[in-house]
């Protein structure tokens, strides 16, 4: 088996000319995907804004006992307003 066979690549057929443009988008594109997700920091402006109606929440915790109380005290403050979903609660080791 020769080595090319063995690897993965793809061969683009757009200009460096075409590609520079492109390219400087790209951090531009980055920052502003950034500016517009929702932190912690902002989360409770976006809610009193009503931007935000839904929070995905995942939980890692060091024992599952942590895991079952953060659960449980999560589901209770739900509220009209605003929906609390657990995506993924699990022991991290």
């Amino acid at each position: 088996m020769y080595l090319w066979q063995a690897t993965n690549f793809t061969v683009s057929t757009i200009s460096p000319r075409k590609a520079a443009p492109m390219r400087k988008k790209l951090p531009t594109e980055r920052r502003l995907w950034y500016s517009l997700s929702v932190t912690l920091e902002n989360l409770f402006t976006h809610i009193e804004a009503g931007k935000t109606k839904e929070v995905n929440i995942i939980i890692r915790a060091d024992v599952q006992g942590s895991v079952d109380v953060l659960t449980k005290y999560l589901a209770e403050i739900s509220t009209n307003e605003v929906q609390i979903k657990i995506l993924h609660a699990a022991v991290a080791v």
